[in-house]
């Protein structure tokens, strides 16, 4: 007997179409740490701490996604420019994951603290002595008088009931996660960013120049060594936002001709032209800009 299967393929491909969606919202495939506080914890500082640990997963995810990006790089699967835009938006979703995360924790935390609180509170006012009532005036009567010779008893103090003590407020004990750096091997990578189309000879050309990761390079390094330009002349470079791998230049055109503007790579950091990071890590590529002269 045959069987005829004309819909086989067709199921098939219905069933990875449902179930890698399904896959990737579960975190089978890829997926993004969670950014919500951990949970089964009635302590806050035991929370406090797990989220440190769910920290750390989103730092190790960022290397992850970094790691993948150089390796595209050096493959040549993916442009400069395209790696550069990459890196930036891993920093920027690692920033937003983190900030989530703490105000999430945060927030969760206080609410147990204010559970807390009302615990102990509710069991001091159960542990609290009932007060003694008061006992009916009773109309003296004249007593015969005592013998001299027994002594007067002595009359007792009656102790003072003291308040419960105060419950001690649960310190914030809110880790700070260690951030891991850049491994070594990933290479540093600069890349020109916002170059304008073209110049009118008479304004400066301000664009950013950015890094894979923070270089240790002076600013007068860089507008007076490192950066070349071809028909003009570097007039500033500054750290964007105080960050060292972010920085502005501005670039004066010298007439009515294209300006060519490229960053030097040096193999010794040593070099008066280098450009290194803290770990003596140097620079890996040249990148060069092109600005015509629109008039």
């Amino acid at each position: 007997m045959v069987i005829h299967r004309p819909h086989v393929r067709p199921v098939v491909l219905l069933l990875v179409l449902l179930l890698v969606p399904t896959a990737i919202s579960c975190g089978v495939i890829g997926g993004k740490p969670s950014t919500s506080a951990p949970g089964g914890f009635d302590d806050p500082d035991e929370l406090l701490w797990a989220c440190g640990e769910r920290h750390q997963e989103i730092i190790e995810w960022a290397e992850r996604e970094e790691r993948r990006i150089a390796d595209d790089f050096i493959d040549g699967e993916i442009t400069l420019l395209r790696g550069a835009v990459e890196y930036e938006r891993v920093e920027q979703e690692t920033d937003t994951m983190r900030s989530d995360l703490s105000d999430n924790c945060e927030a969760e935390a206080d609410k147990l603290r204010a559970a807390v609180n009302r615990f102990d509170e509710s069991r001091s006012r159960v542990s609290r002595p009932l007060p003694t009532a008061t006992p009916a005036r009773v109309k003296r009567v004249a007593a015969a008088p005592r013998p001299t010779s027994t002594p007067r008893p002595t009359r007792m103090q009656v102790p003072t009931l003291t308040s419960a003590p105060t419950p001690t407020p649960v310190p914030n004990l809110t880790p700070t996660p260690t951030l891991t750096p850049v491994p070594s091997w990933v290479p540093l990578v600069a890349a020109f960013m916002e170059v304008p189309a073209s110049h009118n000879s008479k304004d400066p050309i301000v664009f950013r120049l950015r890094f894979t990761e923070p270089v240790s390079t002076s600013y007068k390094t860089l507008r007076d060594i490192a950066i070349q330009v071809e028909n003009g002349s570097v007039r500033e470079s500054k750290r964007v936002d105080k960050r060292s791998d972010l920085w502005m230049v501005a670039v004066e055109p010298e007439g009515d001709e294209d300006v060519v503007i490229m960053l030097t790579a040096s193999a010794d950091c040593d070099d008066a032209a280098g450009v290194c990071t803290g770990s003596g890590k140097t620079l890996s590529n040249s990148p060069v800009a092109r600005v015509p002269y629109g008039g």
